[in-house]
């Protein structure tokens, strides 16, 4: 990343742009961070990311905002949520437009046309092209197809795991809002007899 990493990092303060692979939560820039938490909760709401990495909603909001630089609880929650959601690791790549900032790197079934069953027939077709030359294709090429539709199958098992946590938490807060509403109602009427 372009920007300075406040220290936070448990490093001294300093540029944060290596390009390389984050396996672990330590190793997410903070602006990584917030960026990957930007697309979570884009996807899944602010409500179902705070559920997810089992904070406050409005830490989370601060966060993503850019009110507040994470603590180190912070950062080990949303960055094992970012990793648990990208699979096999964060990884960054340049921004087309400016070389020295750094962007999350889609998913694999970002790229892929959407649906499991679509993804895994694009990569099975991919490969068919691969075999069509075997003189040109790897020896291994069944391990690597194999491997694919392993990550495609991960990826998509990912995406039902973290949707299914943000449903819950989105229809807990519904079904509080309603019970408020309800008891606003019930008091209303009670005063109302009472006035009566």
């Amino acid at each position: 990343m372009k920007s300075q990493n406040h220290g936070q990092s448990s490093q001294t303060p300093g540029d944060d742009r290596e390009g390389k692979l984050a396996t672990t939560w330590k190793y997410i820039p903070v602006e990584q961070l917030r960026e990957g938490t930007i697309e979570l909760v884009a996807r899944f709401k602010l409500r179902g990311v705070a559920k997810m990495a089992e904070m406050a909603k409005d830490t989370v909001r601060k966060f993503v905002n850019g009110k507040s630089q994470p603590n180190f609880s912070t950062r080990k929650k949303l960055g094992e949520v970012l990793l648990d959601y990208f699979g096999g690791g964060v990884m960054p790549e340049p921004r087309e437009e400016d070389e020295k900032e750094w962007k999350l790197r889609p998913r694999l079934i970002d790229l892929l046309p959407k649906g499991e069953g679509n993804a895994r027939a694009a990569i099975s077709l991919l490969f068919q092209f691969a075999r069509a030359f075997p003189d040109e294709a790897p020896k291994n090429l069944a391990e690597i197809e194999h491997w694919f539709d392993l990550q495609v199958r991960g990826e998509y098992a990912a995406e039902r795991h973290f949707s299914e946590i943000a449903r819950e938490a989105n229809a807990q807060e519904v079904g509080r809002a309603r019970r408020q509403r309800q008891s606003k109602r019930s008091e209303k009427k009670e005063r109302d007899s009472d006035e009566e």
